[in-house]
């Protein structure tokens, strides 16, 4: 269960000084101790100053005038928005009635004087009546000194324990930490050189382990085709040290139907947001029975598939008076993002239809302007630069002139991109379906292998499909690090407002994570919840939730009925703890030692280290067991090492 609720951010506004606190908040209950935890949120700049370096706390006197501070550990920093939280102690919530507080941000110099101060104007939040024992009422608890006592404690021990592991392993961790190297390879044009640097790296440290013939075998590691379906491949440089571990990285995969996101450029090629739920609310004011309407002598009906997507609109009647029938009305802002061109062409018009009879429209409001109109089988081409950002907004719509008749004609509205040549209808989708894994295949070639042996590879029946995470061919280690979710299973919530949104707690979802859906485009949630992205979709900074902004689906719908809007869309996100399953049994024990390793599961990344064990055996003698002062001595000889202790 979710130990928080995202309605009970408190946000600062950084000009005005002011808390945007929500209603109905409480502080606590007398003598409450660390229990209520206060969200704040504030913009990470003010007057060009970031605000991300000042130490950040909390001034409060309680009910009773005692005062007292609340030193903020570990804010969360993202490129705008700085998020923190207010453990309240007991000294805050120690007598009924308003506990008053501000937040500070200083900035110091290095002799401890102030250099800036942010500050907020005091608010207050309610205290209600409790019932203490006498014991716990004159117990005193300065916040402050408790914080700074638990974080010097913890440096303590921390570096108590790190001089006990220096002391007793220092010889052990020298030569592990020499030998031992790791390379990763994310880009094929820089995976060469970084291999080579980080071996050179590592071989300049490796001195008292053999270093020439080490830098050698290292410096020959190389990792190339990280493309998916090409060879990754590896070559330690020595028959005889296996790689003690080989992952390649398992990554989803997005149809973007040639695109860098799915929005704006959406999963199909109509680009016109037709949908029934959208058409009724932008002609909300009208009587409609199921899917049609009377206006103006004209009964529009909104004709659907199986699946209910819009596939034309139906006109049948004696227009008394012009008819219009409004199918999307965005502001400008909106309709422009939904495209990654300059111009849109616009097309689906009836056959015999004119200026003064029936036709389709695009047109900007205030001032009115006639952008596009579509009489027939034309294709009209509107530029954007054409339409004014200050405008009132856009309306796209289909007409019948007053004193025209028409018999069941059918509409069939598109937007495409000018470089869409094919101008045959289709319904409007802005789905980039995902997929995953079931498994993968794993390719070993060496000397005497000629093209190599494949090898499929499976995972436990409990993993399913496998969005993300590593596979280890060597151990047999599968971690998934990525879950998919049928977004109509979560029961959203919907925040009104400047900050409207969309929301759900997910368990083990990853605060600040990558979330990526088939119907929005991935954010951080300060995007989203600033409304700096449409149609996006983030994890949260702080919470294990997950957050849509989407000015289609806010106007349409309230959370339930975003819920079933949802059904059968997905998103995939990130695990805050990952989890491990085990590869079927398969051959992967053949793998060691092999030179070359392929994987089908998209993009590749892989991971890999040598067996430091294989390298320092037998090089260097087991240290002495008698007490006294040792110096690990190197003698070469024809350019071969030989290792002994000498006793000082």
């Amino acid at each position: 269960m979710a130990e928080y609720d995202v309605d009970k951010v408190l946000v600062i506004d950084n000009e005005l000084r002011t808390i945007d606190i929500p209603e109905d908040l409480l502080l606590g209950v007398e003598s409450d101790e660390a229990v209520q935890k206060l969200i704040f949120d504030m913009p990470r700049y003010y007057n060009g100053i970031d605000l991300s370096v000042f130490a950040i706390r909390v001034n409060y006197m309680n009910a009773n005038n005692e005062g007292d501070v609340y030193v903020v550990d570990s804010p969360t920093i993202d490129t705008e928005r700085i998020t923190f939280t207010w453990v309240v102690g007991r000294q805050a919530t120690k007598y009924k009635g308003d506990t008053h507080f501000v937040v500070c941000l200083k900035k110091l110099r290095q002799d401890s004087t102030i250099e800036k101060e942010f500050n907020t104007t005091v608010h207050a939040l309610p205290v209600l009546v409790g019932l203490e024992t006498t014991e716990a009422i004159i117990e005193e608890h300065p916040d402050i000194f408790e914080q700074l006592l638990v974080n010097l404690v913890s440096q303590t021990n921390q570096a108590v324990q790190t001089i006990e592991t220096v002391g007793q392993g220092y010889v052990d961790s020298a030569a592990a930490s020499a030998a031992t190297a790791t390379q990763k390879a994310g880009d094929a044009s820089d995976s060469a050189t970084a291999a080579e640097a980080s071996a050179q790296a590592a071989a300049a440290s490796a001195a008292s382990v053999d270093a020439d013939e080490w830098n050698k075998k290292i410096q020959k590691a190389f990792v190339s085709g990280v493309s998916s379906g090409e060879i990754a491949s590896f070559d330690d440089g020595a028959d005889d040290i296996p790689m003690r571990s080989v992952k390649a990285q398992i990554e989803p995969v997005q149809d973007l139907h040639g695109y860098d996101s799915p929005w704006p450029a959406g999963g199909g090629k109509n680009k016109l947001p037709m949908t029934v739920a959208g058409i009724k609310s932008a002609n909300s004011a009208r009587t409609w029975s199921d899917n049609s309407t009377t206006f103006n002598g004209i009964t529009y009906t909104i004709l659907t598939n199986e699946s209910g997507a819009v596939t034309g609109i139906q006109a049948n009647g004696t227009a008394t008076a012009n008819a219009p029938l409004f199918l999307w009305v965005p502001t400008v802002e909106v309709f422009k993002s939904k495209f990654s061109e300059t111009s849109v062409r616009f097309n689906g018009g009836v056959a015999g239809g004119s200026a003064t009879t029936y036709y389709m429209r695009i047109a900007q409001l205030s001032p009115y302007v006639n952008i596009a109109t579509v009489t027939g089988a034309n294709d009209a081409v509107v530029s954007l630069s054409s339409i004014s950002d200050s405008a009132g907004g856009i309306q796209v719509l289909v007409n019948v002139d007053n004193g025209t008749t028409v018999n069941n004609i059918v509409f069939k509205p598109m937007l495409r991109l000018s470089t869409e040549a094919d101008a045959t209808f289709a319904p409007y989708s802005n789905e980039c379906p995902i997929s995953g894994w079931t498994g993968a295949e794993v390719t070993r070639t060496g000397i005497n292998l000629g093209a190599g042996q494949t090898f499929p590879v499976t995972w436990e029946s409990s993993a399913g499909t496998v969005y993300g995470g590593t596979i280890d061919v060597v151990s047999g280690e599968l971690k998934v690090d990525r879950a998919s979710i049928d977004m109509g299973t979560l029961n959203w919530t919907k925040s009104g407002g400047a900050n409207s949104r969309f929301s759900v707690n997910v368990s083990n979802c990853k605060t600040n994570g990558v979330v990526i859906a088939d119907l929005f485009q991935p954010a951080t949630y300060s995007q989203v919840y600033y409304h700096n992205l449409d149609n996006a979709i983030a994890s949260h900074n702080t919470y294990s939730q997950i957050a849509i902004h989407s000015t289609e689906y806010e106007a349409d719908y309230d959370a339930e009925g975003f819920k079933t809007a949802m059904s059968g869309h997905y998103a995939v996100y990130e695990l805050a703890q990952p989890v491990i399953y085990r590869l079927s049994a398969q051959q992967i024990t053949s793998l060691l030692g092999q030179n070359n390793v392929w994987s089908n599961t998209g993009d590749v990344e892989l991971e890999y280290s040598a067996d430091t064990g294989l390298v320092i055996t037998g090089k260097v003698p087991d240290a002495p067991t008698t007490d006294g002062t040792y110096t690990l001595r190197a003698i070469v000889s024809g350019g071969k090492p030989v290792y002994s202790w000498v006793a000082q």
